[in-house]
């Protein structure tokens, strides 16, 4: 994945820090939102399909995408399965648990 560096004021910095931290974000995480390159709209799809599963149903995250899986760049699945997780440990996702990595290394989860 390509990297991009850019130079900032400590000024700037701290506005881009204090907005990440307001919108409960990283800084990386933020300047991807308002760049458009973020995980966030996948992140809604991927919420309401989990929803919709049964109680008791094991599920990956890639699994669950289906095909969209496969066309998102791999920043973005890395960002989605992040974000996911935490929401999930921080029980922002109702009725969801981890149950583990695969060997490998794909995070499982299980709709309780």
């Amino acid at each position: 994945m390509p990297t991009i560096s850019l130079e900032l004021t400590d000024e700037q910095l701290s506005t881009i820090t204090d907005q990440a931290t307001e919108k409960g974000r990283s800084r990386e995480d933020y300047i991807r939102d308002v760049l458009g390159v973020s995980a966030e709209p996948h992140l809604k799809i991927l919420r309401k399909r989990v929803k919709a599963l049964s109680t008791g149903t094991p599920f990956t995250i890639k699994a669950v995408m289906a095909t969209d899986w496969i066309v998102l760049p791999v920043g973005i699945r890395l960002s989605l399965g992040r974000r996911f997780y935490k929401m999930v440990i921080d029980g922002e996702v109702a009725g969801v648990k981890p149950t583990g990595k695969d060997p490998e290394g794909t995070m499982n989860y299980r709709v309780d």
